[in-house]
């Protein structure tokens, strides 16, 4: 299953490293946010992906990881988007992990009653 990834930042290193992804059979490139329209558009009809009109947007369909490539200066914003998905997602994942533990001490405890009514009737 290809990882799915999204380019933060459409000019010159955004386009280089989506060029190179895209020979990547691993990666499935979803599309690009950047603040200019028309050349998110451009890079994403080239990976044959969406264009998101924000960072947020972006990281709400899902993506498994992003390439920021704005310039350095503004690394930061979009780096901590990211980080508050990740944190966010960490938490669901807590929250999904103690609701399967609960279920699966529920179905033990069931089997544990059904084999003891079992081995009564024996």
């Amino acid at each position: 299953m290809a990882l799915t990834l999204g380019i933060i930042g459409a000019g010159h290193m955004g386009t280089l490293h989506a060029q190179n992804l895209m020979t990547d059979e691993r990666v499935h490139l979803v599309g690009v946010a950047d603040v200019d329209q028309d050349r998110a558009e451009t890079l994403a009809h080239l990976v044959k992906g969406q264009t998101f009109a924000s960072v947020e947007a972006l990281l709400d369909t899902g993506v498994e990881a992003v390439y920021v490539c704005t310039p350095n200066t503004l690394h930061t914003e979009a780096v901590l988007a990211a980080l508050h998905l990740l944190d966010m997602l960490r938490w669901l994942m807590g929250e999904v992990v103690e609701v399967v533990c609960q279920a699966r001490a529920s179905i033990y405890h069931e089997l544990d009653d059904f084999v003891m009514r079992m081995a009564i009737r024996l």
